[in-house]
């Protein structure tokens, strides 16, 4: 109590808001007054929902049973974040996970970002994930082979390396790699 008294005296004088809010949320969910800490860290999220921190602060303030609709919520109030995108993405499987992987790695298609693989290879920590990473990527290689934008087929076939490399089947990704340079000359 004293320490949140101490806080309250001496905010006028604070000038990194940012570490007094932590500071603040991490002191209530302390003294189990999480409900108050909620619109602190929802403040902090305001200015950047892609903190992995605020996400954590929220969810022990929260307490969610279940995760991924903890994420499916957060990504309502930011639905430009790709770090909740993605963080929902580590929570789901099967079926549901098959679909927001696709719709998380059409956007990296449309504009062309070679940053795709970095950003999922988080998601190849489960093993169950792996197969089914797989059959998406495959499945957008198809769609690209059909559609009109020969740069989208170019970055399936790069993503399918990465994808092959990272799973140390070299083979695979060198026959990927030769399908890239093939497409470019």
């Amino acid at each position: 109590m004293l320490k949140l008294l101490i806080f309250n005296y001496f905010h006028r004088n604070i000038l990194d808001t940012i570490a007094y809010n932590e500071a603040l949320i991490n002191n209530l969910i302390k003294k189990n007054q999480s409900e108050e800490a909620i619109p602190y860290i929802k403040s902090l999220l305001d200015m950047n929902p892609d903190n992995h921190d605020y996400h954590d602060l929220l969810m022990k303030a929260t307490n969610p049973e279940d995760k991924a609709v903890f994420f499916d919520n957060l990504l309502k109030d930011y639905p430009q974040s790709t770090s909740i995108k993605l963080r929902r993405l580590q929570t789901l499987s099967g079926d549901h996970f098959k679909t927001a992987l696709n719709e998380y790695i059409k956007p990296y298609f449309e504009k062309a970002q070679p940053s795709l693989f970095s950003e999922i290879k988080s998601l190849y920590k489960c093993a169950d994930k792996i197969p089914l990473i797989e059959q998406v990527l495959l499945e957008t290689e198809l769609n690209a082979a059909t559609g009109a934008n020969p740069c989208c087929l170019l970055w399936s076939f790069m993503l399918l390396a990465q994808h092959f490399d990272h799973l140390q089947q070299f083979q695979k990704g060198l026959d990927y790699i030769e399908k890239v340079i093939f497409l470019i000359i």
